[in-house]
């Protein structure tokens, strides 16, 4: 994080995006859950996957914020976009571990934002459908370039209880996606 710091310093630091991700199963449709609940392989990958999709996210938003409030009071604004996933908002079979990190993401972001509301920094997150990825090569997708379900954007203001979401859907996603 001290090489992080040494980059912004003196910079005025206006946006931060996290996108790092990490996926620990195999794929959608090929593990036995129930089974890897009880041998304690669903805690593995959870930890796993928590490690990079929610702890790294804390310790580099809790690293830059000071940088981003300078930058907030010398630009105007600044804004953290965090990535998480369709999958923190919908579960899906064989994800429990991946899901329940990207669940984090989501109340981490709308916890975020409430904290730093006033002070000059955006706070939003971007939930990906199901894409084919290098993480997830089968991504229930046909043909290969066209995606699922592209993305769940989030819009919130501080008066609304809970997020409101705008699901964008591909025409050409399977039906039982199309929730």
């Amino acid at each position: 994080m001290r090489a992080l710091k040494e980059k912004v310093a003196s910079k005025h630091l206006v946006g931060l995006v996290n996108n790092a991700g990490t996926y620990s199963g195999e794929g959608y449709g090929n593990r036995d859950y129930v089974g890897e609940l009880i041998s304690g392989r669903v805690y593995e990958d959870y930890v796993a996957d928590e490690a990079v999709n929610v702890r790294a996210m804390i310790n580099v938003t809790g690293t830059l914020v000071p940088d981003l409030l300078e930058g907030a009071k010398a630009c105007g604004s600044a804004t953290i976009l965090n990535v998480g996933s369709i999958n923190g908002v919908l579960s899906f079979e064989d994800s429990l571990p991946y899901g329940a990190t990207k669940g984090a993401v989501e109340m981490w972001t709308d916890a975020l934002r409430r904290t730093l509301a006033g002070r000059g920094i955006r706070v939003t997150a971007l939930q990906p459908g199901l894409m084919r990825t290098n993480m997830c090569p089968d991504a229930y997708c046909e043909p290969p370039e066209k995606t699922c379900v592209p993305a769940v954007v989030r819009a919130l203001t501080l008066s609304e209880p809970r997020s409101r979401y705008t699901f964008v859907l591909d025409p050409e996603a399977p039906p039982d996606l199309a929730r």
